[in-house]
């Protein structure tokens, strides 16, 4: 494992489209404008594969520094370290959906060694950036799920 302080700039070969046909135009409606007669129609790969060069190392950016960051603790502590750490974070992200109230996961983030820097999640937290652990915040829901209701 190397120790990557940023992503490479290697593209994402799931996201790569090899079909060049095009897409299919929208139905003539009158009255209004149909921008992909007007325009042409734009075939899907070129939607898809044209992607910045920086955007596969800012999608990538935080897995990597965790991965760095594993790699040097087995390095400096053994494996046992990386392993806890793990199995730690695991156990955190599926007790902080159990709370009753607003949980802002400052323990994930303390494992994740995010506890230092406020992210978009924790301004705005809902359920497209809640982990997939955590269940509904609501009061109600909680008590429902505990007593099997």
């Amino acid at each position: 494992m190397a120790l990557h302080i940023v992503p490479t700039n290697t593209p994402n070969t799931d996201d790569q489209v090899k079909n060049t046909d095009y897409a299919p135009a929208a139905p003539c409606a009158s009255g209004v404008t149909d921008t992909l007669r007007s325009n042409g129609p734009v075939q899907v790969a070129t939607m898809i594969n044209n992607r910045h060069p920086i955007e596969s190392r800012i999608l990538n950016w935080d897995k990597t520094q965790y991965a760095m960051q594993m790699e040097t603790r087995r390095r400096v502590h053994g494996l046992a370290d990386p392993i806890k750490r793990e199995m730690d974070l695991h156990m955190v992200q599926l007790s902080e959906g159990v709370s009753t109230i607003n949980s802002n996961r400052i323990h994930s983030d303390m494992l994740l060694g995010k506890d230092w820097r406020v992210d978009w999640e924790d301004i705005y937290a809902d359920d497209v950036t809640a982990s997939p652990y955590k269940l509904s915040n609501d009061f109600h829901s909680v008590m429902e799920n505990r007593l099997g209701l």
